[in-house]
């Protein structure tokens, strides 16, 4: 009896370690989108009220609710509310009151929730019966997520009060989304194993005779082996190392690549093993402290001397034939769609960080080829297509010993470089469009500030640089950058939507004293316009596409998926702001 005591309590741990293991090792088989909407208890809800400063919404219902500083705008604020979930669905009733006449906004979206790299995980939340004042808005179960949400718009009065009906409920785990090959390998594997060191370790006591030090000590060393494993990251980017991680291989008994498994498994968890970002950023500082001035990083550039970061340095080698003429045809498709529907286009490329501060970044700073890249394929176009590319190199670097241009701790332009690149595509517009308004400082009030902000929605940070670098040194902002605030800022309506999947994000602006229609496409360079060149126009849309790498460009850029949206914006002007030339190439496929 006492022996079968021994065996089943020996298997019985077995099993327990087992699970714990298994446990430990789900991201092999389960995504990492499945494991944290397993986790997930809770739902989110925005309600914005746009319209005039000092409008917000009053919640008069028992939820956890609060008003970040975030959405505390001069033309209103919003108050963001937070539901516990279960797996079954709940009705909830929310009741507020409009404070101030505006444009009520009620977002449904999951929580926010990032990883060490700053990118937000896609935890999905379901939503289905959503009604505004007994008024059904949609019925069907729908899953949103924070970044891939839904928008209700409506607007009202001060001292309306509005009541949302709503169920909502966690995620249903998806249980086809298993490896059932890998989950069944890994169980078996880590089961024999598990009962394998546990007989040893019985026998290390029995057999050997060894004291329990040494037994606890085994058991240690065994134990620290596996904290590399004890959290597996899920994200899909490195933020700090600025690439994307390894993906987990597939494996099949099929795959002629079957022999490479175990070199993709080693590339796959070295780049997500527990700690790894962490060692990274101390490394960053121990090199920060010890290096005297100057040194680069797969991460950027740092200049302790004039704390400039930026991009490092590389000289741009000129275009080849085939890449003009692919451009050419790329851009010909463009002007063809755009003369097909009475719309005007122009082409703005703003200069890089490195053009206009490269001896503040560099200390032995050589010229790289930007200009000559840039003037190259605007020449070509310009004789192969008959339009002219917008590039204002030479007055930025003109107004650049005044006042910064650019960030010191970010690659993106300042709003007042933004500034001066809007006047020369207005200059342009202006040719076509006579009674066009062209705003003046006059128009603007400023104020300034040593943090960046390189969106409006973001708000104000270190930098993209600074933060990716892991750097600790406040020398970096003893610096002002000019931020600019249209004067009739109170007078538009704004909202936007992004669309994470397709790596895309739409902002409305409207704004009566316009006349005329913009599109703004194009990559984060963009974004410092948004507070500037909405109002020379009516109706403004912004359409900008992410590029987190060069694999992406032509899927991402390709503006036929976006050819809708600019027609429903009834356009009469489509501005192209692009941070490289070279983006041109992938306006249309091939």
């Amino acid at each position: 009896m006492k022996i079968f005591y021994k065996g089943f309590r020996r298997q019985l741990i077995s099993v327990l370690m087992t699970m714990a293991v298994v446990y430990l090792f789900s991201p092999i088989y389960i995504s990492s989108e499945q494991r944290l909407n397993i986790h997930n208890h809770t739902a989110r809800i925005d309600i914005f009220n746009k319209g005039a400063e000092g409008n917000k919404i009053a919640i008069l219902s028992d939820v956890e609710h609060s008003e970040p500083e975030w959405c505390q705008k001069d033309d209103g604020s919003c108050s963001v509310l937070s539901e516990k979930i279960s797996y079954f669905w709940k009705s909830y009733k929310i009741k507020f009151e409009v404070v101030g006449d505006g444009a009520v906004r009620v977002i449904l979206r999951g929580p926010d929730k990032k990883d060490k790299n700053g990118e937000r995980y896609k935890i999905l939340v379901e939503y289905k019966d959503f009604k505004v004042n007994g008024n059904t808005v949609f019925s069907e179960a729908s899953s949103f997520w924070h970044n891939e949400f839904y928008e209700h718009t409506f607007n009202a009065k001060n001292g309306d009060v509005v009541e949302l009906d709503v169920k909502i409920k966690r995620h249903v785990f998806d249980w086809q989304s298993i490896d059932k090959l890998m989950f069944l390998s890994v169980l078996i594997l880590t089961f024999f194993f598990c009962y394998r060191l546990v007989q040893y370790v019985a026998k290390f006591k029995i057999v050997e005779n060894n004291s329990r030090i040494d037994i606890v000590f085994l058991i240690v060393f065994l134990v620290l082996l596996f904290i590399p494993a004890s959290h597996i990251s899920s994200a899909e980017k490195s933020f700090l190392e600025r690439r994307t991680l390894a993906k987990f291989p597939q494996f099949s008994l099929q795959n002629e690549d079957g022999n490479n498994f175990g070199v993709q498994f080693g590339n796959w968890f070295n780049d997500r093993f527990s700690g790894r970002e962490t060692a990274i950023k101390i490394y960053n500082k121990v090199r920060y402290k010890l290096v005297s001035s100057f040194y680069t990083t797969s991460q950027g550039c740092v200049n302790k001397k004039t704390k400039w970061l930026g991009n490092c340095g590389w000289r741009r080698s000129l275009f080849s034939q085939e890449d003009l003429a692919k451009a050419s045809r790329s851009v010909a498709k463009l002007m063809n769609f755009a003369h097909q529907h009475n719309i005007k286009v122009y082409f703005l490329i703003a200069p890089s960080q490195g053009s206009v501060y490269g001896k503040n970044i560099f200390p032995w700073y050589v010229n790289d080829n930007e200009h000559e890249q840039v003037y190259q394929m605007a020449d070509y176009l310009k004789e192969k297509n008959g339009i002219d590319v917008i590039y204002p190199y030479e007055k930025i670097k003109e107004k650049s010993e005044e006042e910064f241009m650019f960030f010191k701790t970010d690659t993106h332009w300042t709003d007042a470089a933004a500034f001066i690149a809007y006047n020369e595509v207005m200059d342009k517009i202006k040719d076509d469009f006579k009674d066009i308004k062209i705003n003046k400082e006059d128009d603007f009030e400023y104020y300034y500030s040593n943090k960046v902000r390189t969106a409006e929605e973001k708000g104000f940070y270190n930098g993209r640089n600074y933060e990716i670098l892991g750097l600790d040194d406040e020398k970096f902002f003893n610096v002002k950058y000019k931020y600019f605030m249209h004067l009739d800022r109170k007078d538009t309506r704004q909202n936007s939507e992004f669309f994470g999947k397709q790596n895309y994000t739409v902002r409305h602006f409207a704004y009566d004293k316009g006349k005329y229609n913009l599109t703004l496409f194009g990559d984060s360079f963009g974004e410092n316009l948004w507070p500037i060149i909405p109002y020379s126009f009516k109706n403004t849309l912004r359409i900008y596409t992410y590029v987190p790498s060069r694999d992406l460009l032509e899927r991402n850029i390709n503006i036929k998926r976006f050819e809708d949206d600019i027609l429903k914006n009834n356009t009469d002007v489509l501005v192209l702001c692009f941070s490289q030339i070279d983006r041109l190439m992938y306006l249309y496929k091939d």
